[in-house]
């Protein structure tokens, strides 16, 4: 069930970043529901950290790795993986936040129909912690302080796209007092980018969170499923969770004496915190099938009295519980079911023992 402290989560997500320019989706402290904002002219700060300054961090990132496999330039090994983990989370991010443009109002429509079904629900059961509630109000305060403690470090250690493309591709000098007064001003702007970043991967976190559990409650709204069972959302949740988990479990423990200490305490609490996050989300969206087969193991038991039973069991069994797909393009690669959990950790495991086995620390 939807809690209060569920709802308090994206109350305060505006407060975490009330300061945040507009943007296609938010949330409405006041009439408790989510408003879009489709004018160009206010959408115009967003659209130029989104459209202009994270692709500009992606091309970066993507450039400083290819030029790396075709010989051209050989930066050290921290470096190929920080360009790879902020590539990965510009490409999702600009990915995320173009579909959210495109699809504001519906989003907005679809989100308020199933928050209003969710209050009708809403209640406190005596004597129980809301863990659900807890981790989503928690991730909002690490993730509203994620930019602040990030941007300071990797400016400080030279360790941002900005710089590391000027030094390896462009070759500049940037030590120099004139190189430095030429590159602070937009290395300082990769901030926006690390802060729209954060804000998205909130919002996402809450929403997905309050949806879930409302589709667990409200089996019957089969036009809501419908449409959630071919979503590609959690097939991109999940490869890029896997891919993340990856990479920041190999900075951690590999490049433990090559990272600058305060930055390195970064790499693992993420480390930590995306198997949180993913253990707190899916088994919210695999409960919808264990739901519906309960629901039809119900109906098998009361057919047994039923004067047709036997036309009534072949019905039921030509029926499919209802499950939540990973797939892309109509391309479906497995369930959201009991046994994806353990799938989803061992594909973890299984290329994070790969990638420490295949590259000594140095």
């Amino acid at each position: 069930m939807a809690t209060p402290l569920v709802f308090k989560s994206l109350q305060n997500f505006v407060t975490a970043f009330h300061y945040c320019w507009a943007c296609p989706l938010d949330w409405n402290t006041t009439r408790k529901e989510f408003v879009s904002t489709t004018s160009l002219n206010l959408l115009i700060p967003w659209r130029i950290v989104v459209f202009g300054l994270i692709p500009a961090m992606f091309v970066q990132c993507v450039a400083i790795i290819l030029l790396n496999i075709y010989g051209i330039i050989t930066p050290p090994l921290k470096t190929l993986l920080l360009c790879s983990i902020l590539g990965v989370l510009t490409l999702l991010g600009i990915a995320v936040e173009f579909l959210v443009l495109l699809h504001a109002e519906s989003l907005q429509f679809g989100c308020n129909y199933m928050i209003r079904m969710a209050k009708r629900e809403t209640r406190v059961v005596p004597g129980r912690i809301d863990q659900l509630g807890l981790f989503l109000n928690v991730n909002v305060v690490v993730f509203a302080i994620y930019p602040f403690f990030i941007t300071p470090l990797i400016l400080y250690f030279k360790l941002d796209p900005f710089y590391l493309f000027g030094k390896h591709v462009g070759n500049l000098e940037i030590s120099t007092l004139l190189g430095c007064l030429l590159t602070y001003p937009p290395r300082l702007l990769q901030f926006l980018c690390i802060f729209q970043v954060c804000r998205l991967y909130t919002l996402l976190i809450c929403l997905v969170s309050l949806t879930a559990i409302l589709l667990v409650n409200e089996l019957h709204a089969l036009d809501v499923l419908a449409f959630l069972t071919r979503f590609s959302g959690p097939a991109i949740l999940m490869g890029s969770a896997i891919i993340l988990s990856v990479l920041f479990n190999f900075m951690s423990i590999k490049l433990y004496s090559v990272i600058p200490m305060p930055l390195y305490l970064f790499f693992p609490s993420v480390a930590v915190l995306i198997p949180v996050i993913a253990d707190t989300l899916m088994p919210l969206s695999i409960r919808v099938n264990e739901k519906a087969q309960n629901l039809k193991e119900k109906w098998s038991r009361n057919f047994v009295h039923s004067a047709g039973r036997k036309y009534l069991r072949r019905k039921l069994m030509g029926i499919n519980p209802l499950h939540i797909l990973c797939g892309i393009g109509g391309f479906n690669f497995l369930k959201l079911i009991k046994s994806t959990k353990a799938w989803f950790y061992a594909q973890i495991l299984n290329y994070s023992i790969s990638a420490l086995l295949t590259e000594p620390g140095h």
